[in-house]
């Protein structure tokens, strides 16, 4: 089905009816759940640029190679990589003639990215059939993580936006496996891969060590699956709430408060039920309770 408006929104993933076939067999697209409003983010180009009329082909050795997004055109406001964990729930891609193409995930090793580039596959999804030149969207439902990038395998694509725009994509032969060895392009250009993901970020916040100071200041490790909004309250704890660049561990300072910093005292451990709110950027806030075991110095 083409589309008339070059953006991936949510909400036309959702009201898609497109016919696509799944990798491994064939099967009926089936409708997004919808989400609240605002509770996306897109990654990836921005589906403007002019699709090309001549395919850019895979190495002779390898009928099939794997294309990734790296670097998305000046102007587009969109990430070309994810910055949070979450789930991918549509992606688009606009070709300039009819083809078939297998979504996929792919993640640069930053180790080691001043060196040499390597890229693993992370992740694989529908296979899709582009009837025509246009742009087309359809739902999806793949686990993404941070610094993850788009593309897809083909025979060759269409899908190549204008050139020299501070755009870059690479091309893997023959492709990528997922979980498999990472491996260094084999060729590259300046032209935008025109692909992009819809994705739902996670708010699942995970708890780390907890440890006290003698001023009964409490230092509690949380792994972030983003940038967000982070809140932590509780009876025994006054509340604190941290804006969260990025993703991965943080250290949040809190204070002990009321019959706490008495166990504390007495044992020099206390366990505490902290609640704790993450409002991830784009997506949709989640709440959850835990105890914590504080150890360290007498307040």
């Amino acid at each position: 089905m083409k589309r008339a408006r070059p953006r991936l929104t949510y909400a036309n993933v959702v009201s898609t009816l497109c016919l696509f076939l799944v990798l491994g067999g064939g099967a009926l697209a089936a409708g997004v759940t919808a989400a609240p409003a605002g509770a996306t983010i897109t990654i990836g180009s921005d589906l403007t640029e002019a699709a090309s009329t001549q395919p850019i082909a895979c190495a002779t050795f390898a009928p099939t190679c794997t294309s990734m997004l790296a670097r998305t055109k000046q102007g587009n406001l969109d990430p070309a990589a994810s910055p949070a964990d979450g789930t991918v729930v549509g992606f688009g891609i606009k070709s300039g003639a009819a083809e078939t193409v297998t979504f996929r995930l792919l993640h640069l090793n930053a180790a080691i990215a001043a060196k040499l580039l390597l890229v693993g596959g992370t992740g694989t999804g529908p296979t899709v059939s582009l009837p025509a030149a246009g742009v087309f969207e359809f739902p999806a439902s793949l686990p993404i993580r941070a610094g993850d990038s788009v593309g897809f395998d083909s025979p060759g694509s269409t899908a190549y936006g204008a050139c020299q725009s501070g755009a870059e994509s690479w091309r893997f032969s023959p492709p990528l496996v997922d979980a498999g060895m990472a491996e260094p392009p084999q060729s590259s250009d300046e032209c935008e891969l025109l692909v992009n993901a819809v994705i739902e970020p996670s708010a699942n916040v995970r708890f780390g060590k907890g440890t006290v100071t003698r001023t009964g200041k409490a230092k509690l490790v949380v792994r972030l699956p983003g940038p967000g909004t982070l809140t932590l309250s509780g009876s025994e704890i006054r509340t604190v709430t941290r804006s969260i660049a990025s993703e991965g561990s943080s250290t949040v300072q809190v204070h002990l408060r009321g019959n706490a910093r008495g166990r504390l005292a007495r044992s020099g451990h206390v366990r505490v039920r902290v609640s704790e709110t993450f409002a991830p950027t784009g997506g949709v806030a989640a709440a959850e309770s835990k105890t914590i075991n504080f150890k360290g110095g007498t307040p």
